[in-house]
């Protein structure tokens, strides 16, 4: 695990039990919106989780709600949410060995990707994120 630092990068080396921890002051209670970028690139059908945020527990309890970002095992990205039950929406294949830049967002009900500056698609959350 390595705490982030909010307005620095980090990198990882491809192992499969890497990730970063945003501090809690990351996110506003207030505020039920975010964007989360990162820059990835793969070659293969390798599969792999890229953005997760849920509202509590994590890793080890499964919180009330959790909007997550990976790539399946056709090398697609997947936009996901869980509320109760989970709803994917697959995208586009990333596996193509090029660099690409994605932002995963939650803005109110949608939950977006941004992959090199265009809109990949979004999926309607069932209820409004409470951090």
């Amino acid at each position: 695990t390595t705490q982030g630092v909010l307005g620095e990068a980090t990198h990882f080396n491809g192992g499969s039990q890497a990730f970063w921890r945003l501090p809690t002051s990351a996110f506003d209670p207030a505020d039920t919106s975010y964007t989360l970028e990162l820059f990835t690139r793969s070659s293969n059908s390798s599969q792999g989780l890229l953005s997760f945020v849920q509202n509590n527990g994590f890793p080890d309890t499964l919180s009330s709600w959790t909007n997550f970002l990976y790539v399946d095992s056709s090398g697609r990205l997947r936009n996901g949410y869980y509320h109760g039950s989970v709803q994917t929406q697959q995208l586009l294949a990333v596996n193509d060995g090029q660099w690409k830049h994605i932002a995963h967002t939650l803005n109110g009900l949608q939950s977006g990707v941004i992959v090199n500056g265009v809109s990949a698609g979004s999926i309607g959350l069932a209820a409004s994120v409470i951090f």
